[in-house]
């Protein structure tokens, strides 16, 4: 897997590379590692790595953050590492927070 990321990755322009593997076929764990060891590489280049996934359980951010602080590397972790929520997952987390300030005409 580490081969094909490199192969695919480190072309002039790449492009999309959907990897459709049987689960447990450490398509994660590899792509978080092809991202750690090459962040820097790419931003030189000024290209980016984009790891997009339908399921948040896909994308252990917490994971990605321990390798760059592991390494010493927390600061890039902040400045290189964006991690897109959908529009939805804001709004649930932070309604219980709020509650008091919608009018009740609005709640039932």
């Amino acid at each position: 897997m580490e081969e094909i990321l490199n192969q695919y990755c480190k072309q002039d322009n790449p492009g999309l590379l959907l990897l459709s593997m049987p689960t447990g076929f450490g398509k994660t764990y590899n792509v978080l590692k092809f991202i750690h060891s090459n962040y820097k590489e790419f931003a030189k280049q000024k290209r980016k790595i984009l790891f997009i996934t339908n399921l948040k359980k896909n994308l252990p951010i917490d994971e990605l953050k321990k390798l760059f602080i592991a390494n010493g590397n927390e600061e890039d972790f902040e400045k290189y590492v964006l991690f897109i929520d959908s529009n939805v997952d804001p709004v649930i987390k932070n309604l219980l927070n709020i509650e008091h300030q919608i009018p009740d005409k609005f709640k039932n």
